[in-house]
């Protein structure tokens, strides 16, 4: 087909190199071709794996902030847990010594006068 002409080969490569290929060899009866990427800067490749670097370093970062988020939230979330329930304990603890003083003020008065009311707190009666 070709043969040794090199006419028709200096042909053959204009046209492939405009299409982006490159001759990879030339045979009697078969022309085979090999895409060519254009070639890159070192310093656009050193570029890229530095960013592709920091990109990684950044992910997990972000996955460990969101990791110790999430052990904080339990936390305060924990610690209202327990302010509430402390606070509970106290307001049902104060009502409950509210209501034995009222009691025991009662039975005082009962006993000393069996007519005086608890009068100092408004929830005895």
């Amino acid at each position: 087909m070709l043969g040794d002409d090199d006419d028709a080969r200096e042909t053959l490569n204009a046209q492939t190199r405009a299409r982006g290929l490159t001759i990879a060899c030339v045979l009697t009866t078969r022309v085979c071709f090999v895409n060519v990427q254009p070639s890159v800067p070192e310093s656009v490749l050193k570029k890229r794996t530095r960013d592709a670097q920091w990109a990684e370093q950044k992910a997990a970062a972000a996955a460990s902030a969101k990791a110790a988020g999430e052990k904080k939230r339990e936390e305060i979330f924990k610690r209202a847990e327990k302010y509430v329930k402390e606070y509970r304990d106290q307001v049902s603890l104060f009502l409950f010594l509210i209501a034995r003083a009222c009691v025991r003020v009662q039975v005082r008065e009962r006993v000393v006068t069996n007519t005086m009311s608890c009068d100092v707190f408004d929830e005895c009666e």
